[in-house]
Protein backbone atom coordinates (compact mmCIF):
# COMPACT_ATOMS: atom_id res chain seq x y z
CA UNK A 1 0.00 0.00 0.00
CA UNK A 2 0.97 3.47 -0.57
CA UNK A 3 1.56 5.65 2.45
CA UNK A 4 2.59 9.42 2.76
CA UNK A 5 5.16 9.50 4.95
CA UNK A 6 6.91 6.06 3.51
CA UNK A 7 7.00 3.64 6.25
CA UNK A 8 4.81 1.22 4.99
CA UNK A 9 5.95 1.11 1.71
CA UNK A 10 9.00 -1.28 1.81
CA UNK A 11 6.64 -3.98 3.20
CA UNK A 12 5.54 -6.22 1.10
CA UNK A 13 1.83 -8.47 1.10
CA UNK A 14 3.44 -11.56 1.39
CA UNK A 15 4.34 -10.77 5.40
CA UNK A 16 4.85 -13.84 6.99
CA UNK A 17 2.17 -11.82 9.55
CA UNK A 18 -0.19 -11.36 7.14
CA UNK A 19 -3.90 -11.94 8.42
CA UNK A 20 -4.12 -15.71 7.80
CA UNK A 21 -8.09 -15.11 5.48
CA UNK A 22 -8.11 -17.01 2.32
CA UNK A 23 -9.89 -14.66 -0.55
CA UNK A 24 -12.74 -15.32 -0.26
CA UNK A 25 -13.16 -13.96 2.84
CA UNK A 26 -10.52 -11.30 2.17
CA UNK A 27 -12.76 -10.00 -0.61
CA UNK A 28 -16.04 -10.37 1.75
CA UNK A 29 -13.97 -7.91 4.12
CA UNK A 30 -13.31 -5.33 1.25
CA UNK A 31 -17.14 -5.68 -0.05
CA UNK A 32 -18.46 -4.94 3.84
CA UNK A 33 -15.54 -1.61 4.34
CA UNK A 34 -17.32 -0.44 1.22
CA UNK A 35 -20.46 -0.40 2.44
CA UNK A 36 -19.63 0.93 5.83
CA UNK A 37 -17.82 3.82 4.11
CA UNK A 38 -21.35 4.43 1.89
CA UNK A 39 -22.91 4.51 4.86
CA UNK A 40 -24.78 6.98 6.26
CA UNK A 41 -23.15 6.75 9.47
CA UNK A 42 -19.12 7.57 7.64
CA UNK A 43 -20.90 9.07 4.53
CA UNK A 44 -19.96 12.52 5.85
CA UNK A 45 -16.40 12.06 7.47
CA UNK A 46 -13.74 11.72 5.19
CA UNK A 47 -11.37 11.84 8.06
CA UNK A 48 -13.26 8.40 9.15
CA UNK A 49 -13.17 6.81 6.16
CA UNK A 50 -9.72 7.28 5.93
CA UNK A 51 -8.80 6.00 9.00
CA UNK A 52 -11.20 2.50 8.87
CA UNK A 53 -9.68 2.26 5.00
CA UNK A 54 -6.37 2.68 6.17
CA UNK A 55 -6.49 0.41 8.77
CA UNK A 56 -8.40 -2.39 7.17
CA UNK A 57 -6.38 -2.28 4.20
CA UNK A 58 -3.46 -2.15 5.88
CA UNK A 59 -3.90 -5.64 8.20
CA UNK A 60 -5.61 -7.21 5.15
CA UNK A 61 -2.09 -6.89 3.96
CA UNK A 62 -0.45 -8.11 6.56
CA UNK A 63 0.97 -4.89 8.26
CA UNK A 64 -1.38 -4.84 11.29
CA UNK A 65 1.96 -5.19 13.37
CA UNK A 66 2.92 -1.74 12.37
CA UNK A 67 -0.65 0.01 13.03
CA UNK A 68 0.82 2.18 15.85
CA UNK A 69 -0.48 5.76 17.09
CA UNK A 70 2.71 7.32 15.73
CA UNK A 71 2.41 5.34 12.23
CA UNK A 72 -1.30 6.66 11.72
CA UNK A 73 -0.20 9.96 12.38
CA UNK A 74 2.14 9.80 9.96
CA UNK A 75 0.02 8.06 7.48
CA UNK A 76 -3.20 9.52 7.86
CA UNK A 77 -3.16 12.76 9.05
CA UNK A 78 0.22 13.85 8.09
CA UNK A 79 2.21 14.61 11.21
CA UNK A 80 6.09 15.13 10.76
CA UNK A 81 8.46 11.97 11.87
CA UNK A 82 8.88 13.67 15.50
CA UNK A 83 5.18 13.56 16.28
CA UNK A 84 4.61 13.30 19.96
CA UNK A 85 1.66 11.51 20.67
CA UNK A 86 1.33 13.00 24.08
CA UNK A 87 1.36 16.40 22.92
CA UNK A 88 -1.17 15.55 20.06
CA UNK A 89 -4.14 13.14 20.79
CA UNK A 90 -5.09 13.15 17.27
CA UNK A 91 -5.12 9.29 16.28
CA UNK A 92 -6.88 8.42 20.05
CA UNK A 93 -9.81 10.79 19.18
CA UNK A 94 -9.77 9.61 15.57
CA UNK A 95 -10.51 6.39 16.44
CA UNK A 96 -12.79 6.87 19.39
CA UNK A 97 -15.14 8.80 16.33
CA UNK A 98 -14.50 5.85 14.17
CA UNK A 99 -15.65 3.15 16.60
CA UNK A 100 -18.86 5.27 17.65
CA UNK A 101 -19.44 5.25 13.71
CA UNK A 102 -19.11 1.95 13.77
CA UNK A 103 -21.79 1.00 16.34
CA UNK A 104 -24.13 3.63 14.88
CA UNK A 105 -23.57 1.59 11.19
CA UNK A 106 -24.47 -1.63 12.99
CA UNK A 107 -27.50 -0.03 14.39
CA UNK A 108 -28.55 1.74 11.19
CA UNK A 109 -27.60 -1.18 8.86
CA UNK A 110 -27.29 -4.52 10.93
CA UNK A 111 -24.18 -6.54 11.07
CA UNK A 112 -23.11 -7.75 7.92
CA UNK A 113 -23.99 -10.88 6.14
CA UNK A 114 -20.59 -11.59 5.50
CA UNK A 115 -18.98 -10.09 7.92
CA UNK A 116 -18.64 -7.61 10.50
CA UNK A 117 -15.42 -5.47 11.31
CA UNK A 118 -15.13 -4.05 14.67
CA UNK A 119 -12.28 -1.87 15.94
CA UNK A 120 -11.55 -3.21 19.38
CA UNK A 121 -11.26 -0.42 22.70
CA UNK A 122 -7.29 0.17 23.20
CA UNK A 123 -6.37 -1.00 19.47
CA UNK A 124 -6.15 0.54 16.24
CA UNK A 125 -6.08 -3.08 14.11
CA UNK A 126 -9.62 -3.82 13.03
CA UNK A 127 -10.91 -7.65 14.24
CA UNK A 128 -13.24 -9.52 11.37
CA UNK A 129 -16.21 -11.50 12.81
CA UNK A 130 -17.29 -13.68 10.35
CA UNK A 131 -20.60 -15.40 11.12
CA UNK A 132 -20.37 -19.38 11.76
CA UNK A 133 -21.29 -21.17 8.87
CA UNK A 134 -23.47 -24.16 8.93
CA UNK A 135 -21.75 -27.63 9.59
CA UNK A 136 -21.80 -29.81 6.34
CA UNK A 137 -23.20 -33.31 6.77
CA UNK A 138 -19.92 -35.11 5.41
CA UNK A 139 -20.52 -39.05 5.18
CA UNK A 140 -17.28 -40.74 5.84
CA UNK A 141 -15.83 -44.61 6.44
CA UNK A 142 -15.00 -44.68 10.08
CA UNK A 143 -12.29 -47.47 10.81
CA UNK A 144 -13.75 -49.82 13.23
CA UNK A 145 -10.84 -48.59 15.97
CA UNK A 146 -12.23 -44.80 15.54
CA UNK A 147 -16.18 -46.05 15.78
CA UNK A 148 -14.81 -47.49 19.28
CA UNK A 149 -13.51 -43.86 20.07
CA UNK A 150 -16.48 -42.36 19.33
CA UNK A 151 -18.84 -44.30 21.45
CA UNK A 152 -16.49 -44.18 24.48
CA UNK A 153 -16.69 -40.31 23.81
CA UNK A 154 -20.33 -40.12 23.33
CA UNK A 155 -20.51 -42.30 27.30
CA UNK A 156 -18.37 -40.04 28.82
CA UNK A 157 -20.46 -37.16 27.60
CA UNK A 158 -23.42 -38.93 28.78
CA UNK A 159 -21.91 -39.30 32.12
CA UNK A 160 -21.43 -35.96 32.67
CA UNK A 161 -24.60 -35.16 31.66
CA UNK A 162 -26.46 -37.41 34.31
CA UNK A 163 -23.80 -36.36 36.96
CA UNK A 164 -24.47 -32.45 36.33
CA UNK A 165 -28.25 -33.47 36.36
CA UNK A 166 -27.34 -35.09 39.72
CA UNK A 167 -25.86 -32.19 41.12
CA UNK A 168 -28.18 -29.28 39.62
CA UNK A 169 -30.72 -28.84 42.36
CA UNK A 170 -27.82 -28.82 45.23
CA UNK A 171 -26.16 -25.64 43.25
CA UNK A 172 -29.53 -24.38 42.69
CA UNK A 173 -30.42 -24.29 46.52
CA UNK A 174 -27.22 -23.06 46.65
CA UNK A 175 -27.60 -20.01 44.70
CA UNK A 176 -30.81 -19.31 46.33
CA UNK A 177 -29.19 -18.80 49.61
CA UNK A 178 -26.29 -16.77 48.14
CA UNK A 179 -27.94 -14.98 45.04
CA UNK A 180 -25.33 -12.73 43.13
CA UNK A 181 -24.70 -8.90 42.20
CA UNK A 182 -26.05 -9.23 38.83
CA UNK A 183 -25.96 -5.03 38.25
CA UNK A 184 -22.84 -4.92 36.38
CA UNK A 185 -23.74 -8.03 33.80
CA UNK A 186 -27.36 -6.65 33.40
CA UNK A 187 -25.45 -3.30 32.06
CA UNK A 188 -24.42 -4.78 29.46
CA UNK A 189 -27.01 -6.83 28.71
CA UNK A 190 -27.95 -6.51 24.98
CA UNK A 191 -31.62 -5.01 25.24
CA UNK A 192 -30.25 -2.11 27.79
CA UNK A 193 -27.79 -1.56 25.28
CA UNK A 194 -29.53 -1.60 22.74
CA UNK A 195 -32.14 0.93 23.92
CA UNK A 196 -29.19 3.65 25.15
CA UNK A 197 -26.94 2.87 22.18
CA UNK A 198 -28.52 5.72 19.11
CA UNK A 199 -27.91 8.01 22.27
CA UNK A 200 -24.15 6.52 23.13
CA UNK A 201 -22.76 6.80 19.49
CA UNK A 202 -23.61 10.14 19.24
CA UNK A 203 -20.55 11.74 18.88
CA UNK A 204 -22.40 15.13 20.76
CA UNK A 205 -22.35 15.28 24.04
CA UNK A 206 -25.93 14.01 25.54
CA UNK A 207 -27.63 16.91 27.50
CA UNK A 208 -29.62 16.24 30.48
CA UNK A 209 -32.18 18.94 30.98
CA UNK A 210 -34.14 19.91 34.08
CA UNK A 211 -37.06 22.45 35.04
CA UNK A 212 -36.29 25.11 37.57
CA UNK A 213 -39.48 25.88 39.00
CA UNK A 214 -40.30 29.45 40.22
CA UNK A 215 -39.22 29.94 43.81
CA UNK A 216 -38.57 32.55 45.90
CA UNK A 217 -36.80 33.89 49.06
CA UNK A 218 -37.65 36.06 51.46
CA UNK A 219 -35.20 39.43 51.67
CA UNK A 220 -33.98 40.09 55.01
CA UNK A 221 -36.07 43.68 55.40
CA UNK A 222 -39.28 44.79 55.23
CA UNK A 223 -39.96 40.82 54.51
CA UNK A 224 -40.11 41.09 50.83
CA UNK A 225 -39.75 37.97 48.37
CA UNK A 226 -37.01 37.74 45.75
CA UNK A 227 -37.43 35.23 43.12
CA UNK A 228 -34.72 32.49 43.23
CA UNK A 229 -33.51 31.97 39.87
CA UNK A 230 -32.49 28.27 39.01
CA UNK A 231 -31.37 27.77 42.68
CA UNK A 232 -34.43 24.77 43.64
CA UNK A 233 -35.26 21.63 41.80
CA UNK A 234 -38.15 19.29 42.54
CA UNK A 235 -36.11 16.50 44.07
CA UNK A 236 -37.89 13.59 42.30
CA UNK A 237 -36.55 15.50 39.36
CA UNK A 238 -33.11 15.75 40.49
CA UNK A 239 -33.08 12.26 41.35
CA UNK A 240 -34.13 11.32 38.26
CA UNK A 241 -31.65 13.01 36.54
CA UNK A 242 -28.72 11.53 38.92
CA UNK A 243 -30.12 8.40 37.70
CA UNK A 244 -29.66 9.00 33.61
CA UNK A 245 -26.45 10.50 34.81
CA UNK A 246 -25.60 7.14 36.05
CA UNK A 247 -26.41 5.27 32.57
CA UNK A 248 -23.88 8.06 30.90
CA UNK A 249 -21.13 7.53 33.35
CA UNK A 250 -21.21 3.69 32.97
CA UNK A 251 -20.84 3.31 29.16
CA UNK A 252 -18.65 6.66 29.24
CA UNK A 253 -20.63 8.92 27.78
CA UNK A 254 -20.24 12.65 28.14
CA UNK A 255 -23.22 14.35 29.38
CA UNK A 256 -24.25 18.22 30.20
CA UNK A 257 -26.62 19.27 32.66
CA UNK A 258 -28.56 22.19 31.82
CA UNK A 259 -31.49 24.22 33.25
CA UNK A 260 -34.82 25.33 31.01
CA UNK A 261 -34.20 28.90 30.14
CA UNK A 262 -30.10 27.83 29.42
CA UNK A 263 -31.15 25.67 26.51
CA UNK A 264 -31.87 26.80 23.28
CA UNK A 265 -33.94 25.11 20.17
CA UNK A 266 -30.79 24.73 18.06
CA UNK A 267 -28.81 22.93 21.65
CA UNK A 268 -31.55 20.32 20.51
CA UNK A 269 -30.56 19.97 17.24
CA UNK A 270 -27.04 19.60 17.75
CA UNK A 271 -27.01 16.85 20.48
CA UNK A 272 -29.08 14.07 21.58
CA UNK A 273 -31.10 15.25 24.93
CA UNK A 274 -32.44 13.26 27.92
CA UNK A 275 -35.77 15.93 29.01
CA UNK A 276 -36.53 15.17 33.02
CA UNK A 277 -40.14 16.09 34.33
CA UNK A 278 -41.32 19.41 33.58
CA UNK A 279 -38.75 19.98 30.91
CA UNK A 280 -40.64 18.07 28.60
CA UNK A 281 -42.95 20.98 28.00
CA UNK A 282 -39.90 22.33 26.24
CA UNK A 283 -41.17 19.77 24.14
CA UNK A 284 -44.81 20.30 24.11
CA UNK A 285 -45.30 21.65 20.32
CA UNK A 286 -43.32 18.23 19.17
CA UNK A 287 -44.51 16.09 21.08
CA UNK A 288 -47.84 16.53 21.54
CA UNK A 289 -49.08 14.16 18.56
CA UNK A 290 -47.49 11.33 20.26
CA UNK A 291 -49.73 8.20 21.48
CA UNK A 292 -48.94 9.22 25.19
CA UNK A 293 -49.37 12.99 26.21
CA UNK A 294 -49.27 14.50 30.00
CA UNK A 295 -52.53 17.07 29.61
CA UNK A 296 -52.15 19.72 31.97
CA UNK A 297 -56.27 21.54 32.15
CA UNK A 298 -56.73 23.82 35.07
CA UNK A 299 -54.28 22.17 37.17
CA UNK A 300 -55.45 19.04 37.20
CA UNK A 301 -52.32 16.98 35.36
CA UNK A 302 -52.73 13.51 34.06
CA UNK A 303 -51.39 11.77 31.36
CA UNK A 304 -54.47 10.70 28.33
CA UNK A 305 -53.86 8.19 25.41
CA UNK A 306 -54.49 9.80 22.23
CA UNK A 307 -55.93 7.36 20.23
CA UNK A 308 -58.50 4.40 21.19
CA UNK A 309 -59.12 3.17 23.88
CA UNK A 310 -58.57 6.26 24.97
CA UNK A 311 -57.16 5.44 28.15
CA UNK A 312 -56.74 8.46 30.93
CA UNK A 313 -53.98 7.83 34.00
CA UNK A 314 -54.80 10.53 36.78
CA UNK A 315 -53.57 11.13 40.07
CA UNK A 316 -55.84 11.96 43.13
CA UNK A 317 -54.99 15.15 45.27
CA UNK A 318 -56.05 14.00 48.97
CA UNK A 319 -56.67 16.79 51.33
CA UNK A 320 -54.09 15.49 54.29
CA UNK A 321 -50.94 14.47 53.14
CA UNK A 322 -49.17 13.50 49.47
CA UNK A 323 -50.61 11.11 46.85
CA UNK A 324 -50.55 7.43 46.89
CA UNK A 325 -49.47 6.79 43.69
CA UNK A 326 -48.20 8.61 40.27
CA UNK A 327 -48.25 8.18 36.75
CA UNK A 328 -45.36 8.76 34.48
CA UNK A 329 -44.17 8.78 30.58
CA UNK A 330 -40.89 7.19 29.64
CA UNK A 331 -39.84 7.50 25.84
CA UNK A 332 -37.22 7.19 23.50
CA UNK A 333 -37.66 9.29 20.10
CA UNK A 334 -36.00 9.24 16.77
CA UNK A 335 -37.79 11.59 14.11
CA UNK A 336 -38.11 14.16 16.98
CA UNK A 337 -38.82 18.09 15.28
CA UNK A 338 -34.90 19.07 16.56
CA UNK A 339 -34.09 15.73 14.74
CA UNK A 340 -31.96 14.70 17.13
CA UNK A 341 -32.94 11.58 19.63
CA UNK A 342 -34.82 12.62 22.25
CA UNK A 343 -35.22 10.54 25.64
CA UNK A 344 -37.96 11.75 27.73
CA UNK A 345 -39.11 10.52 31.57
CA UNK A 346 -42.02 12.74 32.94
CA UNK A 347 -44.81 12.42 35.82
CA UNK A 348 -47.53 13.97 36.81
CA UNK A 349 -45.73 14.94 39.47
CA UNK A 350 -41.75 14.63 40.40
CA UNK A 351 -42.77 11.19 42.09
CA UNK A 352 -43.32 9.60 38.78
CA UNK A 353 -40.32 11.45 36.97
CA UNK A 354 -38.11 9.68 39.75
CA UNK A 355 -39.76 6.29 38.91
CA UNK A 356 -39.50 6.66 35.10
CA UNK A 357 -36.10 7.85 35.01
CA UNK A 358 -35.19 4.88 37.59
CA UNK A 359 -37.02 2.56 34.94
CA UNK A 360 -34.95 3.62 32.08
CA UNK A 361 -31.55 3.43 33.90
CA UNK A 362 -32.19 -0.23 35.11
CA UNK A 363 -30.98 -2.56 33.09
CA UNK A 364 -33.46 -5.64 34.89
CA UNK A 365 -36.75 -2.99 34.65
CA UNK A 366 -35.94 -1.69 31.24
CA UNK A 367 -35.04 -5.23 29.89
CA UNK A 368 -37.89 -6.95 31.12
CA UNK A 369 -40.18 -4.55 29.16
CA UNK A 370 -37.94 -4.74 26.26
CA UNK A 371 -37.87 -8.30 26.20
CA UNK A 372 -42.13 -8.30 25.75
CA UNK A 373 -41.97 -5.85 22.13
CA UNK A 374 -41.96 -7.26 18.99
CA UNK A 375 -38.96 -7.88 16.76
CA UNK A 376 -37.29 -4.30 15.29
CA UNK A 377 -38.26 -1.98 18.06
CA UNK A 378 -34.24 -1.17 18.07
CA UNK A 379 -35.16 1.37 15.45
CA UNK A 380 -38.30 2.24 16.53
CA UNK A 381 -39.55 4.98 18.35
CA UNK A 382 -41.39 4.43 21.96
CA UNK A 383 -43.39 5.35 24.83
CA UNK A 384 -44.21 3.55 28.32
CA UNK A 385 -46.85 4.49 30.71
CA UNK A 386 -45.01 3.88 34.36
CA UNK A 387 -47.33 3.62 37.68
CA UNK A 388 -45.66 3.59 40.80
CA UNK A 389 -46.72 3.43 44.38
CA UNK A 390 -45.66 6.33 47.06
CA UNK A 391 -45.37 5.63 51.13
CA UNK A 392 -44.80 9.03 52.82
CA UNK A 393 -41.99 10.87 49.67
CA UNK A 394 -41.07 6.92 48.58
CA UNK A 395 -41.41 5.75 45.42
CA UNK A 396 -41.81 1.66 45.09
CA UNK A 397 -40.53 -0.12 41.73
CA UNK A 398 -41.84 0.91 38.72
CA UNK A 399 -44.27 -0.70 37.08
CA UNK A 400 -45.46 -1.03 33.12
CA UNK A 401 -49.06 0.10 32.28
CA UNK A 402 -49.66 0.80 28.76
CA UNK A 403 -46.87 0.30 26.09
CA UNK A 404 -46.75 1.76 22.04
CA UNK A 405 -43.67 1.64 19.64
CA UNK A 406 -44.19 3.09 15.83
Amino acid sequence: MSGRGGILLSLSTSNSRALELDAARAEAVRRQLVRMLESPAFRKSKRSQRFLRFVVQATLEGHADLLKERTLAIEIFDRPAGYDPSADAAVRVAALEVRKRLDRCLIEEGPGDEVEIVLPVGSYVPVFRFPEAPLARVETVVGRGRRKLTRAIIAAIALAIVAGLAWLPWRTETMLVRPQNRVNTLMETSLFADFWRPVLVNPSPVIICLQSPPAYTRKESAGALLPAFGRFLEIGDAIGAWHIASVFSHFNKQDQTRIVGDLSFSDLRQSPAVLVGASMFLARDFISQFPFVIDERANDRSIREAGPPYRTWRVARPEDGGPAEDYAIAMRVFDSEPGQILIIAAGISHFGTKAASEFLSSAHYLSDALAQLPKGWQKKNMQFVIHTKIIGMTTGPPDVVAVRIW
